[in-house]
């Protein structure tokens, strides 16, 4: 194949890709999901929804292939502080008397986790 062949085919298959690109960020922002990675050849789409509007948005990119989906469950995550004092909200006589004394009023080393 000559160089200019080549060239032609190299620009058409990014033309290709850059129209499944832009196909697959319409279809997210339609179902307010969030493009979290752009890579060479995958995407990687971040998606909080129902059962039902997941799938319906699964089932609209099918035909561009999906590599793996990661389902997550229900999760809680608190905004309050981590040492509650007693009587407050979120605190508990029982969850303070399971703690043993020492670990009362300790707060944990969170060092380990990784950043949000």
């Amino acid at each position: 194949m000559d160089p200019a062949r080549r060239a032609e085919a190299m620009a058409e298959q990014f033309v290709n890709a850059q129209e499944r690109l832009k196909a697959i960020k319409i279809l997210a922002d339609l179902f307010e999901a969030r493009v979290a990675d752009v890579g060479a050849d995958s995407i990687v789409i971040e998606m909080f929804a129902k059962i039902t509007r997941l799938d319906a948005f699964l089932e609209l990119i099918r035909p561009f292939g999906i590599l793996e989906a990661v389902r997550g469950g229900t999760m809680v995550m608190t905004r309050s502080s981590l040492a509650r004092a007693p009587g407050e909200l979120g605190s508990s006589a029982e969850a303070e008397q399971e703690l043993p004394e020492e670990a009362v009023g300790e707060v944990p080393d969170l060092s380990h986790l990784p950043p949000s």
